[in-house]
């Protein structure tokens, strides 16, 4: 008797014990995916913002994090791991470095620096922030080039302006906020009662494991990576098809008139295409595949957000299940 309440005993704890543990990993895989979407939502920031960059510094003014697009990307790049002093000039680092430490203990601030000679004015915004658990700094700086050439030459910045509102800048790809307004006015022609045959479907990819090669070859050369694929892509759509860029290395496809059987085709061929591409990188080696999730509109009053949810929510389940794939929503 005693030995069969020890052997129970020793069941319930064991059992208790797996329950732990699948809690755990649950909890990680949470972690995990809120992680890599804060992580995505921060490349997507610096790449919504032409013109600007987002910078993260502790409390040793030393630059953790960085953001932005194009040429403002690779001149920010070699600042992580340095300090405000080792990368700006002393009269910005004058005007700067008291905001900061204003911003350390909790006081938000601005200014605007006017380097000499050539250089661009910025605006740079500065709020309190928290970098692992520690007080920090986040700076938004702004080149303010763009108000003065409209002050001086109208014409020639709007005419300069629209592709860096609808057009992503280092793809040529429609952007973020060109794709969502091409969405929401695909769903308004689907509403209409006129409107025949299939509604379409949302297609959300990445590249995976796109972060290993900024970390070993450099930004330089990820930006390369994400040129070469966005112009397969341009290959293996159709010709009705809207691709965009939404910032990083993640992309969106509106099929506008597949139903879940062409859109099925469509975004495998997409996969399989990635995967037998050669990068047009020499510095990337091995395959280069990506995941894709798949939302088919099956009703027009869904909001062009909740379907570009869904697909990236497929998408991420895409990854769990191995990358190299799609999936549906």
């Amino acid at each position: 008797m005693v030995l069969t309440l020890v052997t129970i005993a020793s069941v319930v704890v064991a059992a208790m014990a797996v329950a732990r543990l699948r809690q755990r990993g649950r909890r990680l895989t949470a972690l995990t995916t809120e992680r890599a979407a804060l992580q995505r939502q921060w490349e997507r920031l610096g790449e919504e913002l032409p013109d600007t960059v987002v910078l993260v510094l502790d409390a040793d003014l030393r630059h953790r994090r960085v953001s932005g697009t194009g040429d403002r990307h690779r001149e920010v790049e070699p600042w992580v791991g340095r300090t405000l002093a080792e990368c700006s000039p002393p009269a910005d680092v004058r005007l700067l470095e008291p905001l900061y430490r204003a911003a350390l203990d909790g006081l938000p601030g601005s200014v605007e620096t006017r380097p000499d000679g050539d250089g661009t004015p910025q605006h740079h915004t500065v709020v309190p922030y928290t970098w692992e658990g520690s007080p920090a700094v986040l700076v938004v700086a702004r080149d303010v080039r763009p108000v003065h050439q409209h002050e001086a030459d109208p014409a020639r910045s709007v005419g300069e302006g629209r592709p860096l509102s609808h057009h992503d800048p280092l793809t040529g790809l429609v952007n973020r906020r060109s794709f969502d307004e091409v969405l929401a006015e695909h769903l308004l022609a689907c509403a209409d009662v006129t409107a025949d045959g299939p509604c379409g479907a949302v297609v959300v990819l990445d590249i995976d494991h796109f972060q290993r090669v900024n970390d070993a070859l450099g930004h330089h050369v990820g930006d390369r990576l994400i040129v070469s694929v966005s112009e397969l892509l341009m290959t293996a759509l159709r010709e009705t098809d809207v691709v965009a860029r939404l910032g990083g290395d993640e992309f969106a496809v509106l099929l506008r008139d597949a139903d879940d059987v062409v859109a099925s085709r469509v975004a495998q061929r997409v996969v399989d295409v990635v995967r037998r591409h050669t990068a047009g990188v020499p510095e990337v080696t091995g395959a280069v595949t990506a995941s894709a999730g798949v939302r088919v509109i099956t009703d027009v009053a869904t909001s062009a957000h909740d379907l570009m949810v869904d697909a990236d929510t497929a998408m991420y389940d895409a990854k769990r299940a191995g990358r190299d794939r799609f999936v549906m929503a």
